[in-house]
């Protein structure tokens, strides 16, 4: 993919004021002789090399996912392409010369072993100069750069109805049996699962899961109108549904995920260490208490366990989330993420209220890294979490809902059957798929340690003097 001239004229200038000593200086900034000074991208890739290495954000940003800045969406957008590039190597001398614009360089070292270098550590702010562009031309290079990366990390999703992919029963594991449909007054509903942290009060008042690009404030607060965004043109990309091509996944801002399977949502939200901490590396059994203290905002908790296939108590990770089954009709557009990344989850542009039919309270006892060099992440490890599940509630009142599918009071009660069968399972998922039998025994209790034994005390001998 080509990129903007802009860029590559610029980022030469960066690279020539490097190398080439510009009169009154004398010296060139970057010692560089032979083949390194004669290799126009050798500047460019040794940039690269220093991101390739870095697992974080590249860019400083103060922003989140409801109100991104400049940097926040190159971070965005940077993943991906990252993922996609691959090694390419021209995409990748692209990458160094958009750093090179972007940050504060510096020359480590000296003489024929002197390398280019950020001039700080990760993630890094953007230079003065960079930030002179974004205030006087942000439609010029910063835009060119935010399109680049975009274009290259993210494609538009294909489209389908829900009732060409979704069950048209409950497709509940170790359930009854998913024949079992709900015949509705208002026509055909398939059913679809999504995980959700939210509180079930917090997802009524939200009216369900929105699309946040549909929402007004969202696309002010996350700069959609500014001059440098990719989605700021006539095309209004931000209408479009959009696939991450590195992570092989949804975009986060123009679908909502929805998956064919109970179990397949019960992995959501992932669990990856390092997003913690880099630190955090093996099983959670060999973390130091500075380490553990990491763990209580992201309402995680060490417990004991019994591991059945090692006949042994020990410690793991346990976190609680949601999964809303959810009832659609069978005429909703959903994206065909599903035939690019062969994984069993679809995605719609919105989840209403309406759409949400129970909630399902899970509780999940994370299985640990295979060393002591690997971080925690539920997308590798298989099984990568064992699953009991807990409690479930209707989203709104069942007459409200019963209203809304325009279901028969025995329809109501098969979907409350299926779903109070499922109360108590325990069961092993990995990222894709169910497990069935569990690997730790959750339910089981550690008896009590024996109290050591009480000193007999020595009787005390006289002197007879």
């Amino acid at each position: 993919m080509a990129i903007d001239s802009q860029i590559t004229d610029r980022a030469n200038e960066v690279k020539d004021s490097w190398l080439n000593p510009q009169p009154p200086a004398t010296v060139a900034r970057l010692p560089w002789t032979g083949f390194k000074r004669n290799d126009p991208a050798k500047f460019f890739e040794q940039l690269c090399d220093i991101v390739r290495q870095h697992p974080g954000s590249i860019c400083q940003t103060t922003s989140g996912m409801h109100n991104l800045d400049y940097g926040g969406w190159f971070n965005y957008f940077f993943a991906e392409a990252k993922a996609v590039a691959n090694r390419n190597a021209e995409i990748e001398r692209n990458f160094g010369r958009i750093f090179s614009l972007m940050f504060d360089l510096r020359v480590k070292g000296a003489g024929a072993g002197a390398s280019i270098e950020f001039a700080g550590p990760f993630p890094l702010p953007l230079s003065a100069a960079f930030n002179n562009i974004l205030t006087t031309a942000p439609g010029g290079i910063p835009k060119s750069i935010l399109t680049y990366l975009f274009e290259l990390g993210f494609e538009e999703a294909q489209t389908t109805t829900a009732g060409d992919y979704f069950a048209k029963g409950l497709a509940l594991k170790s359930n009854m049996p998913d024949a079992v449909s709900v015949r509705s007054a208002k026509g055909e509903f398939v059913f679809g699962y999504r995980g959700d942290t939210r509180e079930v009060a917090t997802v009524v008042a939200q009216q369900g899961a929105k699309c946040r690009a549909d929402l007004d404030f969202w696309r002010r607060d996350a700069h959609l109108s500014a001059a440098w965004h990719p989605w700021n043109s006539a095309m209004e990309d931000w209408k479009k549904m959009w696939y991450r091509k590195g992570a092989k996944d949804n975009d986060y801002f123009t679908l909502n995920s929805m998956a064919q399977h109970f179990h397949i949502s019960c992995a959501y939200p992932m669990f990856r260490s390092f997003e913690i901490d880099q630190g955090l590396l093996g099983p959670v059994s060999g973390w130091t208490p500075q380490q553990r203290a990491l763990l209580a905002p992201r309402k995680l908790s060490v417990v004991r366990v019994f591991d059945r296939k090692a006949s042994q108590w020990i410690e793991v990770l346990r976190d609680e989330t949601r999964v809303f089954a959810c009832a659609i009709a069978s005429s909703t557009t959903i994206a065909k993420t599903y035939e690019l990344n062969n994984y069993p989850e679809s995605a719609v542009r919105t989840v209403s209220l309406e759409d949400m039919l129970a909630w399902i309270k899970v509780r999940r006892y994370h299985h640990p890294p295979g060393s002591a060099q690997e971080h925690y992440d539920s997308t590798r490890t298989d099984p990568s979490m064992t699953i009991k599940v807990l409690s479930w509630g209707w989203v709104r009142s069942e007459d409200e809902t019963r209203a809304s599918l325009g279901c028969t009071v025995d329809g109501m009660k098969v979907l409350s059957a299926k779903l109070q069968n499922l109360m108590g399972k325990v069961f092993d998922i990995s990222h894709t798929s169910y497990k069935g039998e569990a690997s730790y025994d959750v339910d089981r209790v550690q008896a009590a340690a024996a109290p050591p034994p009480k000193a007999v005390a020595k009787p005390v001998r006289l002197s007879g003097r």
